[in-house]
C-alpha cells in the first residue's frame, strides 16, 4: 500500500504539482450553483472564494448520494477530507479546500436505495426504498423521492424518536428528505447542514456547467479508447503480477465513458466497439452506432455522457486542482489501476489519503463488553477466532483449548515416536504409514477440541445474549458498523456534538481505525 501520504515533503510536492491548476470558469459556476443554493453558512462562502486564489489546492472526497446519507463511513470520508484541509493549508501554506464530489453520475440504486438504524434491543431495522424497474439505469442525479419515502420516514421516527437529540436531527432529516424531492439534492443539504462552519464544499458533476467542463475529456476516452486500453491492461496485469487486487477488468473494445439512452435522463449503457461503429448493449436494447453519429453527440449533447469508475478520477483531477483525494480501500485498489491514465491525459495523480474508521461505542457497549471481557478490536474477529478467545478465557486454566490441545497433542506425538523404533526394525516401508496415521490422529485431535471450544463459548446463554448484542452494535451481520449504520442513527441519541469528537479523533495524516466512546 502506498503511504506516500505520511511523508511531509511528499505532501507538501503534491500540493505545489496541484497549485499550478487552476478552476476553469465552468467549473467555478458549477461550484457555485450547487453551493450558494444551500442555507447560508459564512465558512462555506469563504472556501468558494477561497478556492479562486492564486495557488489554491483542494481535498477531495466523494461518495454515492445514499438515503440518509448512507452508512457512517460517508461522514467519516467528508470529515477527513475537512480536517485534512486544515492541516494540510497549515503546514504549506496554500490555500486548501475541503470538497465534496457527489457521485450523482453513478446509476447503481439498489446499492443506494436502503440503509439501516437498530432499535433499543441492538436489532437492526432496515429502511429502504423500492428498487427501479428492472429495465432502468438512470443516473442517481434524475431519480426523485417516491411516496414510499413517508413510510420509511415513520419507521425512522418509531424506532429514533424517543431518543434526546431526536427532535433537532430528524427535524433535519424530514426539512431535506421530501417527497418528490431529487435524491442528490436532500443528500447535499443535510450533509451541509451536519458540517455546518467547516467549509465543506460541494461539487455536482452531472451539473451542466461541469458536464461542460467535463466534456474534452469524455471526447478523448472514446478517441483514444485503444491506446487507454492498452495501459490500463498492462498496468493490471503488472499489479497482478505483484499479487495485488485490479477491481476493473480492463474491456479493450469499450472506452471507459457510458451512453444515456435518448436523454441525460436515461438509461446508462456502455457501447462496444464493433469494425467502423459502436454498439451498446444492455439497458436501452440493442443499437448501433456509427463514428460520425457518436462524435455529433458528443460534441452537441455532452450530457449524454457521463464517467466510469476507471475515468471518474481522471475527470475530477482535470477539473479540480485536487491534492489529495480521501477515500477507502477499495477505491485505493482503483487509485492503483489507473496511474497511467494520469500521464496519458497529462494530468498529475492526487495523493490518496485513506478516510478515517471508527467504531461506535454506545454506553451499553462499553459496559457490556467489560462484562463480557472483551475488546472492540477482538469482538471484530472472525467468529471461529472470537469463539476461541471466548473460550480461553471461560474454560478453568487446565481444560483451556490451548492447554488440551498441546497436552493432548504432545502426548500422541510421543506414543508415535515410541511405535517408530519397532516399525522401522520390522519394516522400513511402514514408516511412512505411521506418519500418515500420527498426521491423521493430530487433525482429528484438533477437529474434536474444535468442537469443545464452540461449546465452552456457547454454553452460557445470559453471555449468548449480550454478545448477539453488541456484535449486532458494532459488526452487524459480520459487517463494519460504519457500513451498515447511518450517521442519523447516532446523532439521534447522542447528539450533533458527536461530530466535533469525531473530528477531533481525526489524525489525518496517520490514519488508523479508532474506538469512540460515546
Amino acid at each position: 500500500m502506498n503511504t506516500h501520504y505520511r511523508d511531509r515533503v511528499y505532501r507538501h510536492q503534491t500540493v505545489e504539482a496541484a497549485a499550478k491548476r487552476s478552476l476553469g470558469s465552468d467549473t467555478l459556476e458549477a461550484l457555485e450553483a450547487v453551493n450558494v443554493a444551500l442555507p447560508d453558512d459564512p465558512a462555506r462562502t469563504a472556501n468558494l472564494e477561497k478556492l479562486t486564489r492564486r495557488g489554491a489546492v483542494a481535498v477531495v472526497t466523494g461518495q454515492q448520494t445514499g438515503l440518509f446519507l448512507g452508512p457512517l463511513l460517508t461522514l467519516y470520508k467528508a470529515l477527513t477530507a475537512i480536517r485534512a484541509a486544515a492541516q494540510l493549508e497549515e503546514e504549506t501554506g496554500h490555500p486548501v479546500v475541503p470538497i465534496f464530489w457527489l457521485q450523482t453520475e453513478d446509476h447503481d440504486f439498489d446499492e443506494i436505495r436502503s440503509t439501516a438504524i437498530h432499535d433499543r434491543e441492538g436489532r437492526k431495522v432496515p429502511l429502504t426504498l423500492p428498487p427501479l424497474s428492472s429495465s432502468e439505469a438512470p443516473s442517481v442525479q434524475y431519480l426523485r423521492l417516491p411516496e414510499d419515502l413517508t413510510t420509511v420516514i415513520t419507521d425512522l421516527r418509531e424506532t429514533l424518536g424517543g431518543f434526546p437529540a431526536a427532535a433537532s436531527v430528524l427535524e433535519k432529516v424530514t426539512s431535506t428528505y421530501r417527497v418528490g424531492r431529487s435524491l442528490p439534492d436532500a443528500f447535499t443539504e443535510l450533509m451541509a447542514m451536519l458540517t455546518q462552519g467547516s467549509g465543506l464544499l460541494f461539487f455536482n458533476p452531472r451539473h451542466p456547467a461541469a458536464i461542460r467542463a467535463s466534456a474534452p475529456v469524455h471526447a478523448r476516452a472514446f478517441a483514444e479508447f485503444e491506446a487507454i486500453g492498452r495501459l490500463l491492461s498492462q498496468r493490471t496485469e503488472e499489479l497482478e503480477a505483484n499479487g495485488q487486487q485490479t477491481p476493473v477488468r480492463i474491456r479493450a473494445d469499450s472506452p471507459l465513458s457510458f451512453l444515456h439512452i435518448d436523454s441525460a435522463g436515461g438509461s446508462r449503457t456502455r457501447l462496444v466497439r464493433e469494425g467502423s461503429n459502436w454498439r451498446g448493449k444492455g439497458f436501452g436494447g440493442d443499437f448501433t452506432l456509427s463514428e460520425e453519429t457518436l462524435n455529433t453527440l458528443l460534441a452537441a449533447s455532452p450530457d449524454r455522457f457521463s464517467s466510469s469508475a476507471l475515468l471518474r478520477p481522471i475527470v475530477q483531477d482535470t477539473l479540480l486542482p485536487t491534492a489529495l483525494y480521501v477515500g477507502g480501500a477499495a477505491e485505493q485498489a482503483y487509485w492503483q489501476q489507473i496511474t497511467p491514465l494520469y500521464r496519458h491525459f497529462d494530468v498529475s495523480q492526487s495523493l490518496f489519503l485513506p478516510r478515517a474508521s471508527f467504531t461506535l461505542l454506545e454506553p451499553s457497549s462499553s459496559k457490556w463488553l467489560n462484562l463480557l471481557s472483551l475488546t472492540a478490536a477482538e469482538l471484530r474477529l472472525p467468529i471461529d477466532k472470537l469463539e476461541r478467545v471466548i473460550a480461553e478465557r471461560n474454560a478453568s486454566d487446565d481444560a483451556t483449548p490451548s492447554v488440551l490441545l498441546k497436552q493432548s497433542g504432545d502426548a500422541l506425538r510421543r506414543m508415535f515416536a515410541a511405535l517408530e523404533g519397532p516399525f522401522r526394525a520390522a519394516d522400513p516401508t511402514l514408516s511412512g504409514s505411521l506418519t500418515k496415521a500420527e498426521s491423521k490422529m493430530l487433525h482429528l485431535l484438533e477437529s474434536t477440541i474444535e468442537r469443545y471450544t464452540k461449546a465452552v463459548a456457547r454454553n452460557d446463554e445470559l453471555f449468548q445474549e449480550r454478545l448477539r448484542k453488541l456484535r449486532s452494535l458494532i459488526l452487524p451481520e459480520d459487517l463494519p458498523q460504519e457500513r451498515v449504520y447511518t450517521p442519523i442513527d447516532f446523532l439521534c441519541r447522542f447528539g450533533e456534538s458527536m461530530i466535533g469528537a469525531l473530528l477531533a479523533a481525526i489524525d489525518p495524516f496517520n490514519p488508523s481505525h479508532k474506538e469512540l466512546a460515546l
